[in-house]
């Protein structure tokens, strides 16, 4: 069946805390998947991430790839999913070696098989380097058809804005704002083959640091 893409929730003013908050607009189905991202600015000494919810079921999520921006105005951050129990309403990033400020964002995807992650990998060449064109990295499906989300995890919101961007493959879900937060872009692409899903994102704006990271999902 089709997958379906819902914007969960978004904090676009996260805090130095240790511990971030982010309250869903939109309480997901039972198994769908939730992609929780986070997008950092640097600051960072360190350490890893762990994320949860407040579900009365199974709440801990899978970081499958983050980047620890120790700089301040380097790009990193996490990807993290979970399996939807239907009920939770809010979700928690901790920062295991230290804090950091940026932007929070969820989605949930529907339409999927019931172990949905097939494949993931990130770029973290452009971390600390400004640039106004930045390929995900490439991951390459076991089983079709699918979707891949090509995740980019920008140090400036308002250099990678809806009427800047353009994209190799797939469709632009959700852009940068007017701002200088970070922020989470999000593409999605699906797919019917079994070759290397990747996708460039290019700015027309002066650019800047860049981390990003390929999910592909199973239907």
């Amino acid at each position: 069946m089709p997958t379906t893409y819902t914007q969960l929730g978004v904090n676009t003013a996260g805090t130095s805390d240790a511990s971030q908050l982010l309250a869903l607009d939109v309480t997901p189905a039972a198994g769908d998947l939730i992609v929780f991202n986070l997008s950092t600015d640097g600051d960072f000494s360190g350490g890893g991430y762990s994320v949860s919810d407040d579900s009365a079921g199974a709440s801990s999520y899978a970081v499958l790839r983050n980047h620890a921006a120790l700089v301040d105005g380097d790009a990193g951050g996490c990807v993290a999913t979970k399996v939807a129990n239907g009920d939770e309403t809010e979700i928690t990033v901790t920062f295991t070696g230290g804090n950091t400020k940026g932007e929070l964002f969820a989605f949930g995807v529907s339409g999927l098989d019931s172990s949905p992650v097939d494949a993931h990998n990130h770029n973290v060449s452009d971390v600390a380097t400004t640039v106004t064109s930045h390929a995900s990295a490439s991951a390459t499906p076991t089983a079709q058809p699918g979707t891949a989300y090509h995740i980019y995890l920008v140090e400036e919101s308002r250099r990678y804005t809806a009427d800047e961007i353009s994209v190799t493959a797939g469709t632009v879900k959700r852009a940068g704002a007017s701002n200088f937060r970070p922020a989470v872009i999000v593409v999605e692409e699906p797919y019917t083959d079994l070759t290397a899903k990747t996708s460039t994102l290019s700015t027309t704006d002066s650019g800047c640091e860049v981390y990003s990271v390929t999910l592909l999902l199973k239907e």
